[in-house]
């Protein structure tokens, strides 16, 4: 019995070039220097770097950048892309684009939008993110409405209209839009402090709507739980409701820390004829303050009612007078700056599309 067949094993990088190949050539479960066959450096647009390491073992392996075949007939030196052919040395596909229509802002020329070390092209159509998951986008209610190529797996909320209307044609179409060019788009947090958002949510409302809960969601997706707070107080015709976040685990800091989530009451308290309604759109001033506590986060997150109620009444009947609002979350950074506000509803959906 004779063995015909001579294994080679590739590395590849987080783009899919083929950097090393090498085989196991005496079966000893380690790779010799000279079991090596061949090594390959490439320039962010895929021309291979010479001068070094040039050695070749055994037969030239034609595929490279890209994981894509080296066409050298004629001398070009071409990649094969299937839809397209691509020039490493200028950069530029030597065909037009076969969904130019779909990315107009971009010539139908560029490759992987001129960012080769974020994009890839798999077949030439059209760049992708490299390591992941791409970008969704969502409107305000929670509808997913296209993607982005962008390799981080987030999520971002259009908050315009019109740019909805463009995100959801250029899906449609096939196509995919780049965060930088919708400028209502706010990215959100992780799943897993959105999850923990509509939770705080739930545990403020089962107390009885009045004690602030809040949570801490670490980078790692841990969640640190608060202490239910105590039911507010009204000092000099203002409404307190002081609850503390817990403290972070041990040796983390505030930078281990993806977001700060705290509740605002669900239920309205009234006190002498006075009713005090309260608002997750209203982050407290002050010492000791909302405010000064999300200085150290990067994103911070209040959840209760949603808009704020300005002229809160009793009826003849002594019930109270205030407009209906739905529960939800409003999402600040550290600047007390609100970026989105969602209802609990189209958060549950976000979080629930795949």
């Amino acid at each position: 019995y004779v063995n015909v067949f001579d294994y080679v094993y590739q590395y590849k990088d987080h783009l899919g070039n083929i950097r090393l190949s090498y085989s196991d050539a005496n079966g000893d479960g380690q790779v010799a220097v000279s079991e090596i066959r061949e090594e390959k450096n490439y320039y962010p647009f895929g021309l291979t770097h010479k001068g070094y390491n040039n050695t070749v073992r055994g037969r030239k392996h034609n595929y490279g950048y890209n994981g894509k075949e080296e066409n050298n007939e004629l001398g070009l030196e071409w990649l094969d892309f299937s839809a397209r052919n691509y020039d490493p040395a200028l950069g530029r596909w030597m065909n037009i684009d076969p969904l130019a229509d779909l990315m107009r802002r971009h010539s139908p020329y560029n490759y992987a939008f001129d960012n080769p070390i974020y994009f890839i092209d798999p077949d030439g159509m059209s760049p992708l993110g490299a390591n992941g998951p791409t970008l969704d986008f969502f409107d305000l209610s929670g509808n997913k409405i296209g993607t982005d190529g962008v390799d981080d797996g987030r999520k971002a909320v259009v908050k315009d209209r019109s740019e909805v209307r463009s995100v959801k044609r250029t899906d449609r179409g096939g196509g995919t839009t780049q965060l930088s060019d919708v400028s209502s788009a706010k990215v959100l947090p992780s799943d897993a402090t959105l999850k923990e958002a509509v939770d705080v949510l739930d545990r403020q409302i089962d107390n009885g709507g009045l004690k602030e809960e809040s949570s801490i969601v670490m980078k790692d997706g841990s969640v640190v739980k608060g202490k239910t707070g105590s039911t507010p107080t009204i000092e000099n015709g203002v409404q307190t409701a002081k609850a503390t976040l817990p403290a972070l685990p041990e040796g983390k800091t505030h930078a281990d820390a993806e977001a700060s989530i705290h509740s605002h009451p669900t239920a309205v308290q009234e006190v002498g004829g006075v009713i005090y309604p309260q608002s997750a759109n209203n982050p407290s001033t002050g010492p000791d303050s909302d405010q000064t506590t999300f200085a150290n986060y990067g994103t911070n997150i209040i959840v209760g009612p949603l808009g704020e109620v300005r002229n809160a009444t009793q009826n003849p009947d002594g019930s109270n007078n205030i407009p209906n609002r739905s529960n939800g979350v409003v999402i600040y950074n550290s600047q007390s700056q609100q970026q989105v506000e969602l209802k609990r509803r189209a958060v549950q959906k976000i979080i629930n599309s795949q």
